[in-house]
Parts: structure tokens; C-alpha cells; sequence
């Protein structure tokens, strides 16, 4: 069962005997738990990528092992995610929380050649623009109330497609596909934030913080996801 399945099936009982006063207590404290998981992750990704450029550029780590080691941390993340994602309930608050840690190391140890691939100030340029779109998205979520159960299937629908299409036009090759592409995966993924947002409101009213991590992971997706379709949108790459 995946993760919005999960929250989907969440019924905050408790929260009916819970005043108005309570339950924005219970909110804002589970939104500040979240992001600092969020916030710690992002910096623990960013600092692992710059580190294994940094290797690699002056010599300490040799070029040619880079892609099997990229594509061995990038499967073992999406494993952790799967693992964090579908079997949060049969894990502890730690275990969840180290699980999580890793992941954030490895995703960025497997995505490191962002820094090889594109300008140092186009990467920064990408990092402010997504940051700034973050925060306006995590606004309007807070703001906007949203069908959980529509919005899930709709979505997630619509991820699926956009990938088919991206794998497509790997052989197709279609500049033109491929900003579209580009475009629309940046809407998706921005709706999704403003969908995690509203999840999030409903799983803090349920008291078990380990949700708080689950929900960390998924906005640290739609973040770094939205960050690299922006810095290919926008990015220059090196010469």
C-alpha cells in the first residue's frame, strides 16, 4: 500500500473531540517537525553532492568508477523510498529517521553530477527559483483545501503519463517534447506539494510522529524534483 493509500485511509477520530485552538497547535507543531526533517535532509543532500564534485574535480576520486556508483546509490534510494514509503507502519521513529538520513546522502551521492553537468551559478539560480515556488506552494496549501482522495488519483495518473512520454522521448530525441515535458512536470510536481501540504494537515491530527518523517520524504521529492526540472529548464550547462 502506497503512502497517500496509507493517509487516505487515516481516520483522525480523535480530532473530533479536539478544540479549533488544539488542533492548530497540533498543526503547526507537526508542519515544524516536518520541515525541520525537510530542512535537514536538503542540507545533508546538498553538502554530500558538492563534497563527491569536489573529489572528482581535484582528482580525489577517480571519474570512471563515478557511474556505477551513481547508479548503485540512485536504486539503493528509490529502494529507501519504497521501504519508508509503503512500510512506515511495521518501523520505529528511528529506524524511520536513519532510513531517511540515508536516502538524503544517497540520492544526492547518486545525483552529484549536477555539479559536473551544469554551471556552479546556474545550479544556485535553479536552488532559489524552486525555493521561492516552494514557499508561495506551501502557502497556497495551507491556504486552499483540497479533495486528498481526487487530487491523489489525478496526480498520480498524471506523473505516470508525463514518464511514459519522458522514456519516449529518450529515442525520439524531440527538443520541442522535451520542454513541454520539462513544463508540465514542474506543474505536477508543484500541485503535489500543495497536496502533501493538505496531507499533512490531516496526519497531524492523528499523533503518530512518524508520519512526520513519511511526510518529510515527500516533500523532499516534490522539492528536489521541481529543483532539477527548473535547472533544466534554465540551467546552462558547462563547456
Amino acid at each position: 500500500m502506497s503512502l497517500k493509500e496509507q493517509l487516505l485511509q487515516i481516520n483522525p477520530s480523535e480530532a473530533v473531540t479536539l478544540s479549533e485552538a488544539e488542533k492548530k497547535v497540533k498543526i503547526e507543531s507537526t508542519f515544524t517537525r516536518v520541515f525541520s526533517w525537510l530542512g535537514i535532509s536538503l542540507l545533508l543532500a546538498f553538502w554530500t553532492a558538492y563534497w563527491v564534485f569536489w573529489g572528482v574535480k581535484n582528482g580525489f576520486i577517480e571519474p570512471s568508477y563515478m557511474f556505477p556508483v551513481f547508479v548503485g546509490s540512485a536504486i539503493l534510494a528509490f529502494v529507501l523510498v519504497i521501504v519508508i514509503s509503503w512500510f512506515w507502519e511495521k518501523l520505529s521513529y528511528t529506524a524511520l529517521a536513519v532510513l531517511f538520513i540515508l536516502f538524503s546522502i544517497l540520492e544526492w551521492f547518486g545525483l552529484s553530477g549536477i555539479f559536473l553537468t551544469y554551471q556552479i551559478k546556474s545550479i544556485v539560480l535553479a536552488f532559489g527559483l524552486t525555493s521561492g515556488l516552494f514557499l508561495g506552494l506551501v502557502l497556497a496549501g495551507n491556504v486552499l483545501k483540497v479533495d486528498i482522495a481526487k487530487w491523489s488519483t489525478v496526480l498520480l495518473v498524471a506523473l505516470v503519463v508525463l514518464i511514459i512520454w519522458a522514456l519516449i522521448n529518450i529515442f525520439l530525441g524531440n527538443s520541442t517534447l522535451d520542454l513541454i515535458l520539462t513544463v508540465a512536470f514542474i506543474v505536477v510536481f508543484s500541485l503535489l506539494v500543495i497536496l502533501d501540504i493538505n496531507m499533512i494537515k490531516q496526519a497531524a491530527l492523528v499523533g503518530d510522529k512518524r508520519l512526520e518523517i513519511v511526510m518529510a520524504l515527500s516533500l523532499y521529492l516534490d522539492f528536489i524534483n521541481l529543483f532539477l526540472e527548473i535547472l533544466k529548464l534554465l540551467g546552462k550547462s558547462e563547456d
